[in-house]
């Protein structure tokens, strides 16, 4: 199972770092992208976890997608990555606190599964 990333700050190491203490995936698992390649190229090539060009490469690589940026940058990332994901309906995990994506007018959709 790949588990991509979008958005690679506190809250995403956080999780990744967990998840590669318990084991539970493989760096080679984990798919991130962020806002600022100077921090998240290099957390990936220390971590082993696989860096990737935008976020729209996480949402066509990954089996899951948690979805860890800013509420504040929510909608314009949900909004480049909403097509991947229609035609890709894989699970997307949101940790945007206090934002509901159905206010967005672009999903959740019937054929995809969001948490959050």
């Amino acid at each position: 199972m790949k588990l991509g990333f979008i958005g690679a700050g506190n809250m995403a190491q956080a999780i990744i770092a967990g998840l590669l203490k318990a084991k539970a995936l493989a760096p080679s698992d984990i798919i991130i992208h962020g806002g600022h390649p100077e921090n998240f190229e290099p957390y990936a090539a220390r971590t082993g976890v696989t860096a990737v060009a935008s976020n729209t490469a996480v949402a066509e690589a990954a089996d899951w997608v948690v979805l860890a940026v800013a509420p504040a940058l929510g909608q314009p990332v949900f909004a480049e990555v909403h097509d991947t994901l229609v035609k890709r309906p894989i699970p997307v995990l949101s940790l945007l606190t206090g934002v509901d994506l159905k206010t967005w007018r672009l999903g959740p959709t019937r054929r995809s599964r969001w948490c959050g």
